[in-house]
């Protein structure tokens, strides 16, 4: 008499949590994509920084010339902030570090062309799930023609009103 022993053992569940987990990672990387193509596309500057400050991430639009697109991470791009903003700037991206607060400031950034133009940052905190900063991000508009249009109209009505 022969006899056939065998062993089965269901591996449903551990295929199911192996599909999900490809499924979340595929989801996670479409995603990043979305944002990345999207952030290319616009004129803004947007960066990533971690929560000291240091960049992790910037768009297409930060990478002002060959200077930052050759070494974007090791470039200090604040240097091209105006030096009467520039003070302005460091307080209130330090306060928004110390405190996990966003904040947005108006100041003049050098361009590629050794121009300063007006420049508005609206920079958020990232939080991990679990309540902890992971990080910011920040958006840079240029404000300059509409600075300047308000400027002129002001030095319009002051002119007016002295007269």
């Amino acid at each position: 008499e022969e006899y056939i022993v065998g062993v089965t053992r269901d591996i449903s569940a551990k295929n199911a949590a192996e599909s999900a987990t490809l499924k979340a990672e595929h989801q996670a990387e479409e995603s990043e994509a979305r944002f990345r193509n999207i952030a290319n596309s616009t004129s803004a500057i947007i960066y990533l920084a971690d929560p000291s400050g240091n960049l992790e991430w910037m768009n297409q639009q930060s990478k002002m010339d060959d200077q930052v697109s050759a070494r974007p991470f090791q470039f200090d791009w604040q240097k091209r902030i105006h030096p009467d903003d520039y003070n302005a700037f460091k307080r209130a991206e330090q306060i928004a570090r110390k405190e996990k607060k966003s904040y947005n400031i108006e100041f003049r950034l050098r361009g590629s062309e050794d121009e300063y133009r007006w420049n508005q940052s609206y920079v958020n905190p990232i939080f991990e799930p679990s309540g902890e900063l992971s990080g910011f991000v920040a958006i840079i508009t240029d404000i300059h023609l509409s600075r300047s249009k308000h400027v002129r109209q002001l030095s319009r009505l002051n002119n007016e009103l002295q007269e």
